[in-house]
């Protein structure tokens, strides 16, 4: 697909996403990190994000995590689409990456057997539309990532019919809305 046609898909959706009210994002958030509790109890080692433009804000889902003793991470990128997950614990200090976004200041690298990935807009085959950055897909795509249990984060008004896939594209294993938690 024509790299416009996918812009003029991430300027719909960020819309769609920015569209919903103050009132509306704390309800849909408190029920999104509700739906996820089901799924952390299975792994130790999970992955979250910082939000930024106004994605689902998970700050209860990485407090769920480390009440419950489990190791927690954030994505770091140091580059184009370099990424990896570094270990934190809200004691520690966050610090702009190559992106701006905060991120770990510590150099202890992780793999996570969870990973919750913002996004975009997602379909009903587990694909997921980001910012177009590749970072994730380009990070996902290495062995040593197989095994990890992939969750996207959105609200339901995200979703669609069907997004435009490419070879590199990496597929969700589930999407958790406000509505409850889907396995593909």
């Amino acid at each position: 697909m024509p790299t416009e046609d996918k812009d003029m898909l991430r300027r719909h959706y960020l819309a769609q996403r920015q569209s919903l009210s103050p009132e509306q994002r704390l309800l849909f958030n408190q029920a999104i990190c509700q739906h996820s509790t089901q799924i952390i109890n299975n792994y130790e080692n999970i992955a979250g994000y910082v939000s930024i433009n106004g994605e689902v804000d998970i700050i209860a889902i990485m407090h769920y995590i480390i009440e419950n003793d489990k190791h927690y991470c954030l994505p770091y990128t140091a580059g184009k689409q370099q990424m990896s997950f570094r270990h934190w614990h809200p004691d520690l200090p966050l610090a702009p990456d190559s992106n701006n976004i905060p991120a770990p200041t510590s150099d202890k690298n992780t793999i996570p057997d969870l990973i919750f990935l913002p996004l975009l807009a997602f379909d009903h085959q587990g694909y997921r539309l980001g910012y177009g950055g590749g970072y994730y897909d380009h990070t996902l795509a290495k062995p040593e990532y197989n095994q990890a249990f992939r969750v996207g984060v959105a609200y339901a008004c995200q979703q669609t019919e069907h997004l435009p896939s490419e070879p590199h594209d990496v597929r969700l294993h589930a999407i958790v809305t406000e509505l409850g938690m889907t396995c593909f």
